[in-house]
């Protein structure tokens, strides 16, 4: 069953809407430092000095709050209400000292999650692959508004898709406070500079004890069974990456989130809730330039659709019966692409490695080796990076997102967030590293091209990343980090 908002129609629009904020942000930032002689006006850069603002705030923190463990007495909300929201729901809340809350900004989803808590006795359940018995999480408040949860949560955990990002930190900024976590439970790229541009907005933030992490990709394959009621992790990755600032904090907030989602004790409360022993993936800490150029889902999603769509395997109007199948659809051609385009994340790589041999990237890993480390157990044919990823059971039934042009006629839907999600917040955010680096990058060139025209949008233009959408991006442009000296700060 899906969520209530998978009306595509409301999701668009809100997220056109935070879209549309954060444009007319930067647009003003770009107005107020851009300097007139600019050579081309189209450029929609802002300058240094907006990067040296979250660079200050940067250079303020030195600690950061208190950590959370599996006996501490916590608040912990959870934003959005899709997949993996119902998977961290019930594990957080099968643990008796967590107060756990839902926050989501659309008013009927809340009401939906309402009712199918008040039908459940207030739980939400997990189903896992290895069938043990669910882990069932109590959720003891749901809200569309952030002033009646923030105040007194621990930890605020976003499991939102990257585009609304914006929107719930936005929110959000005004309710922080010292001594609290903010989480992303898939990063996508440039989630840093984003969520420090919003923080470092506010006075009161600057030097407080504050944490902002945000996980390299979901540490599980999941899915809603019933919306509000219950979810299946249908598979889990060996381990997945962490990236934490301040850096300096960066094994204690991975060890903390590694107690409080990995392997659970058994434990029965007067209520019923049980913690079962299931093993979760390990999770360790890396800077976020790696978890931006580790972004597989950037790699993953863009590359496979452009090898089965693009204009080599199809006329770009001839309708489908039936969505193709996505990951055991891949062949030899999406192996070529995927293959090409993770040769230039690494050359990336090691063009930062050669400008700034203290930079650790060992967490940068070519899509082959991720996927054969994070699904080692999981995949019947290793031989190539094609048949590592079609013969993976936790791959098993995803199809291509499509939409209907009429009846029994699909198309695809560049409105899913295989585009409209993995290369806004995610191609063109190493795309525009790779310029910083100066390293080409056909390949990704060729797939971003592609994908803009199909989503009618303008990222690249002639090779270089400057069309008119780059503001609604995270590339590193985007927030006035333009020079390697810039970004190297940002690093560390």
């Amino acid at each position: 069953m899906n969520r209530p908002h998978d009306d595509v129609e409301g999701v668009s629009a809100l997220a056109s809407d935070s879209f549309s904020r954060e444009k007319a942000r930067a647009e003003v930032t770009r107005r107020t430092l851009i300097s007139p002689l600019e050579e081309d006006p189209r450029l929609s850069y802002a300058t240094e000095e907006y990067s040296s603002v979250i660079e200050r705030f940067v250079q303020d923190h030195v600690a950061a709050p208190r950590m959370i463990g599996k006996d501490t007495r916590a608040t912990i909300t959870v934003a959005g209400g899709g997949n993996a929201a119902h998977v961290v729901l019930a594990l957080l809340g099968s643990n008796p000292n967590f107060t756990v809350q839902l926050w989501d900004t659309l008013s009927h989803e809340v009401e939906a999650f309402r009712a199918a808590l008040a039908a459940n006795g207030g739980m939400v359940a997990v189903e896992h692959p290895d069938g043990k018995p669910d882990t069932l999480g109590r959720v003891a408040k749901v809200s569309s508004d952030p002033a009646d949860l923030l105040p007194a949560t621990d930890l605020l955990l976003l499991s939102v898709p990257a585009p609304f990002h914006g929107l719930y930190l936005e929110r959000a900024v005004p309710h922080l406070h010292e001594d609290m976590h903010v989480g992303c439970m898939v990063a996508e790229g440039g989630f840093d500079w984003q969520a420090l541009s919003y923080v470092s907005s506010v006075p009161m933030l600057h030097g407080a004890r504050l944490s902002i992490f945000a996980m390299e990709t979901l540490p599980w394959a999941c899915k809603i069974v019933e919306y509000g009621r219950k979810a299946r992790i249908s598979g889990v990755k060996e381990d997945v990456d962490i990236s934490v600032f301040p850096r300096a904090a960066g094994r204690e907030v991975a060890q903390m989130i590694n107690d409080l989602i990995g392997t659970q004790r058994q434990v029965t409360t007067k209520k019923g809730t049980a913690l079962t022993e299931h093993a979760y993936p390990q999770l360790n800490a890396t800077t976020f330039i790696e978890s931006t150029l580790m972004n597989i889902n950037s790699v993953w999603h863009p590359c496979i659709t452009y090898a089965r769509f693009g204009p080599h395997a199809w006329d770009q109007k001839t309708p489908f019966a039936e969505p193709p199948l996505f990951y055991e659809g891949v062949g030899d051609i999406a192996g070529n692409v995927l293959t090409g385009v993770s040769n230039e994340v690494m050359a990336v790589r090691r063009a930062l490695e050669q400008a700034a041999p203290h930079l650790d990237l060992h967490n940068v890993h070519h899509v082959r080796e991720w996927v054969l480390r994070a699904y080692k157990n999981d995949i019947a044919d290793k031989s190539t990076l094609a048949t590592s990823i079609a013969t993976n059971r936790a791959y098993v039934g995803y199809r291509h997102p499509m939409r209907e042009v009429a009846p029994g006629q699909l198309l695809p839907d560049e409105r899913a967030r295989y585009m409209s999600e993995d290369v806004p917040f995610g191609l063109a955010v190493t795309k525009g590293i790779a310029e910083i680096v100066a390293v080409e990058t056909p390949c990704m060139d060729r797939v971003i091209a592609w994908c803009q025209g199909r989503m009618g949008k303008e990222y690249v233009v002639g090779g270089h990343l400057r069309g008119k959408d780059v503001l609604e991006t995270r590339a590193p442009q985007r927030f006035g980090i333009t020079s390697l000296a810039a970004l190297l700060r940002l690093c560390a």
